[in-house]
């Protein structure tokens, strides 16, 4: 059976995911720790066969985890992070990172990132081959050049209305060969990349920026129609801007 660590200075998250995890998923033991010094403690005696963690931490960053874990042959990991700390996204997906989710997380795309690695892992232990799983899931430093440069390129034009075709054709790259790549590194298709980055930008100015209208607000993160903005942004928060902005503004 499968061990996991997760890793996260907050407690609500980490106590949540242990309990989400815990009742979905195939994992035999799963032990959580509050920060990086406390995971390389308890990694002395407890070998995790995949790594969950927080990349923004006190004491020791996620990224310098990874690090020392890879020393203590762990080798996989899957990154928690906000939208504003892409350089540090960057650098993960160099670690050869499974993959990266944004917070606040969606228990679905969770369960189905937990549940892609683990049938990798039935496939690999189907092949007898260690190889097996790295083939469908490791990324060469090619792909990792390509997906950084790609990230970097969507989340600095998000603003204005972007297709698949612009990013494949600054790349070098063909579209369908980008699109899978996009789709295997962050479990997004490239829409759902943009608009959930979108999503993400529009809430910091909705908390930041209480005057700012939401007209403004809808052009600002690459909107140039209102109406689609706010049935966007409900798809994926379950309400509209205008009710995040009050709760927000409450709190």
């Amino acid at each position: 059976m499968y061990k996991l660590m997760i890793v996260d200075d907050e407690p609500i998250i980490l106590n949540g995911l242990r309990h989400i995890i815990g009742k979905h998923t195939w994992f035999s033991e799963i032990v959580g720790a509050t920060d990086g010094i406390d995971a390389l403690e308890k990694m002395e005696i407890f070998k995790p066969d995949l790594l969950i963690t927080d990349i923004h931490m006190p004491e020791m960053d996620g990224l310098e985890l990874i690090r020392q874990a890879k020393l203590r042959k762990v080798d996989r990991f899957i990154v928690l992070t906000g939208y504003d700390v892409f350089d540090y996204v960057r650098q993960a997906l160099r670690l050869n990172v499974v993959d990266y989710l944004l917070k606040p997380i969606k228990k679905t795309e969770l369960l189905e990132l937990l549940e892609r690695i683990h049938q990798g892992w039935e496939n690999e232990h189907e092949a007898g081959s260690v190889d097996a799983l790295r083939d469908g899931y490791g990324d060469t430093v090619e792909q990792q050049d390509h997906m950084s440069k790609c990230l970097s390129y969507i989340h600095n034009h998000y603003k204005r209305d972007l297709s698949l075709d612009e990013v494949a054709n600054y790349l070098g790259l063909h579209p369908n060969y980008l699109s899978c790549l996009i789709k295997k590194m962050t479990g997004q298709s490239f829409v759902k990349h943009i608009s959930t980055h979108r999503v993400q930008m529009a809430k910091d100015i909705l908390a930041k920026h209480p005057t700012l209208s939401l007209e403004q607000i809808s052009r600002n993160v690459g909107y140039e129609n209102p109406r689609h903005f706010y049935k966007v942004f409900k798809k994926y928060e379950g309400t509209t801007p205008g009710e995040y902005r009050s709760t927000t503004l409450q709190v």
